[in-house]
């Protein structure tokens, strides 16, 4: 087994022992196979120790401000222009810091287009404010008009004019609203009413009486009374200006609101659009090929004065006319 020369001893035919010589060139090649194996395994855990330094230095150096810039563009993707890219003194990526200069410029130049909007919006709701007075002027003037005029012709005339300053009225405020909740300032002020007060709501929105109006539940309901009439006041608009055909008005009582539909007969809403008609400046493709004036404001105005008043305003249509349920939270 350890490469010595064994020989037996005997006298005779009688064995005595075994004489094992060792061979000298196989110890050396043993002590020279030892040595070699203790330099291999030097050279395996230097070039492992190399290898592991090596991957760490490109893992710090190399790899980890790559994710930290891939993790900065995310950031920039999302609009996080606040959080600046962290750099290390050893960073070889000498350009990086170019990138978090490009932030800096981002961040400011939103800042700076976001007070622009703010300035426009101010701008459209000061003018907006201001052109309440003279148009409420004008609808003041009509209403001593028809009260003093007797000639037929004019009283119809001063009635053209009165219903286009209704219009423009109207207009005016749904302006107002849009450009105070870009601002965030569209506020509502919600008390405990008794739902009665809706009747009185309705028949002043009610310029032209087409409503047939239901028997209102007896309850108590949390709104914003001016906001509810603006509320109102713009979905009859509505009927008016695209059915122009009786309205019903029904009411009822779901779990913790009070369900006001207002229906009105007219050539309803496509299916494709009923998720569509509460958005900002929308107007449905029927609307945009006729003569009819609107600003696509009221629907959405009333949707998010609804929502304010912690209830729910819901379009549905089934082929003809138009159905708006109002979803009044009971108090």
């Amino acid at each position: 087994n350890n490469g010595n020369l064994c020989l037996a001893v005997t006298v005779g035919d009688r064995f005595l022992a075994t004489a094992a010589i060792p061979d000298p060139s196989f110890s050396g090649y043993n002590k020279a196979f030892d040595q070699l194996t203790c330099a291999a395994v030097i050279l395996f855990l230097i070039m492992v120790t190399a290898a592991v330094s090596f991957y760490l230095y490109i893992g710090r150096n190399i790899l980890k401000p790559f994710r930290r810039m891939k993790e900065f563009a995310g950031r920039i993707a999302m609009g996080d222009l606040d959080s600046p890219l962290k750099m290390e003194r050893s960073n070889l990526f000498v350009f990086t810091e170019s990138f978090d200069i490009m932030r800096e410029e981002l961040r400011a130049s939103k800042a700076r287009e976001t007070e622009l909007r703010r300035k426009e919006k101010e701008l459209v709701a000061e003018l907006s404010h201001d052109l309440k007075t003279p148009v409420t002027g004008i609808n003041t003037i009509c209403d001593v008009l028809s009260l003093k005029v007797q000639d037929k012709y004019v009283l119809g005339k001063v009635e053209g004019i009165q219903k286009k300053t209704q219009q423009m009225e109207l207009l005016v405020t749904d302006l107002l609203t849009a450009a105070l909740d870009d601002l965030g300032e569209m506020t509502v002020k919600c008390t405990d009413e008794n739902a009665a007060v809706l009747y009185d709501i309705i028949r002043a929105a009610d310029t032209r009486s087409l409503v047939r109006m239901s028997t209102i539940p007896e309850c108590m309901i949390y709104i914003d009374i001016k906001r509810m009439e603006q509320i109102i006041g713009n979905i009859i608009g509505n009927s008016y200006k695209y059915a122009d055909t009786p309205i019903d008005i029904e009411c009822a009582l779901s779990g913790d609101y009070l369900k006001l539909s207002i229906t009105d007969y007219g050539e309803g809403v496509p299916a494709d659009e009923l998720d569509l008609i509460m958005n900002k400046f929308y107007r449905g493709r029927s609307v945009k090929d006729s003569d009819i004036d609107g600003s696509g404001l009221g629907l959405y105005i009333a949707s998010v004065l609804m929502a304010k008043m912690n209830g729910e305003l819901i379009c549905s249509s089934k082929g003809k006319g138009l159905t708006v349920t109002l979803m009044i939270l009971l108090s």
